[in-house]
């Protein structure tokens, strides 16, 4: 612990005045016995596999915050606008899963970047100061080979990963031990066999995604689990907090489904998965009796009483920007690659939309940046008294009209 916080003044003696809530927040985490990430944070440093820790540390701390921070500055001022901090990436519309109200089994599995493109995106990228990509989909693991080649190479950067753990084996977790990505996201859909059934069309998912966590807990691997609940499977959720606390896996809870906007067909409609409003307000409040203690739920509750946003968190969700903009860092610090080579702000987002491959990497970048910053909130979420509690993101409401 004392190590942290010699970590954290290092970083503020060369953040040059930069990143000041994220330092405030991270720094009160370490520093607080009460606070909810605090013993979590401490089960990642002492329970993550030392090299994987040392080879994060390198690329997180000083080349994709240190380094690249500097190459981005001297970006921005040669473009003369914002710097992309993180790339996200489809590979493949591929899934192994077909689940109930998502778009990628609808595309089938012919529709990929390359990996001469994506291997293109990331060294256009690093020339840029951008050392952080994050991979989604689809289900990234069915491309696993072209994935394992691309660590190899540009093993100087921070790779995320999104994925169903439903092809991770024992091999697998080799590679991740040897290429060790910032952390996994693993999504588990339900408490049980016959909830993937259900719901993803997978008899026997649940026994797979939950025994690739382990492995990867076992090896010292840092591992998130992301859970998105909708009317098919509530019911789990009990079992996925469950899960995750008995490991001291954190688990973030999501009760918002986006609308269709990335359908080939018919997509999902509001009565057949989606929760309502007040069905959505219910399922969060549930996750948080389920992942707070009793002292915490208390903290959280008057802080949403008093009309303050400082104690959100267990939400998966963006992280939220002061201004009346976009709200998140979508197409301001971040974009996302789609599997068929645009270029959007988010994944939930098919307009404003940019072709790299076609323009070249920074113009590109650049037309998106300069789009997304004349996208509003709308005048109801701006002056709602409720907002602190909301996650007023800008492609929720483009969607959700």
């Amino acid at each position: 612990e004392n190590n942290l916080l010699k970590l954290m003044n290092w970083a503020d003696k060369f953040s040059d005045g930069e990143f000041v809530s994220q330092r405030k927040a991270i720094r009160e985490a370490i520093e607080n016995p009460a606070h909810p990430y605090h013993d979590y944070i401490l089960h990642i440093i002492h329970d993550i596999d030392p090299e994987v820790m040392k080879t994060l540390a390198v690329n997180f701390f000083i080349n994709a915050s240190l380094i690249g921070w500097s190459k981005q500055e001297e970006n921005r001022a040669k473009y003369n606008c914002n710097v992309p901090w993180a790339i996200l990436l489809d590979p493949t519309s591929a899934c192994n899963l077909h689940c109930t109200g998502c778009w990628a089994a609808e595309y089938g599995n012919k529709l990929n970047l390359t990996f001469d493109e994506i291997d293109s995106i990331i060294q256009q990228g690093k020339k840029l100061g951008v050392y952080m990509y994050i991979y989604t989909g689809g289900e990234p693991l069915t491309r696993k080979n072209d994935l394992i080649r691309l660590c190899e190479k540009h093993n100087d950067c921070v790779f995320l990963c999104f994925t169903n753990a439903t092809l991770i084996d024992d091999e697998t977790v080799e590679w991740l031990k040897k290429d060790p990505p910032m952390k996994v996201n693993v999504t588990l859909y339900g408490g049980g066999n016959e909830t993937y059934k259900k719901l993803c069309g997978h008899p026997t998912g649940y026994d797979a995604a939950t025994k690739a966590i382990d492995l990867m807990h076992d090896a010292g691997i840092f591992v998130n689990i992301n859970a998105s609940f909708t009317k098919y499977n509530l019911d789990d959720m009990e079992d996925i907090f469950a899960f995750g606390k008995s490991r001291e896996i954190q688990v973030n809870a999501a009760t918002y489904m986006f609308p269709p906007v990335r359908s080939a067909k018919n997509g999902v409609t509001d009565d057949e998965v989606r929760f309502t409003a007040e069905e959505a307000g219910r399922a969060r409040a549930m996750a948080d009796m389920y992942r707070l203690s009793k002292e915490e739920l208390a903290i959280r509750l008057k802080a949403l009483h008093e009309g303050r946003d400082d104690f959100m968190g267990g939400e998966e969700e963006c992280e939220r920007t002061p201004d009346e903009k976009m709200g998140c860092m979508a197409g301001r610090s971040s974009f996302w690659m789609t599997w068929d080579g645009r270029m959007t702000p988010c994944g939930m987002m098919n307009e404003p939309v940019a072709r790299p491959f076609e323009i070249g990497f920074s113009d590109a970048w650049k037309s998106i940046y300069q789009a997304t910053d004349e996208i509003l909130l709308p005048s109801e979420c701006k002056n709602c008294k409720k907002r602190f509690a909301c996650m007023m993101c800008g492609a929720l409401t483009i969607a959700e009209r």
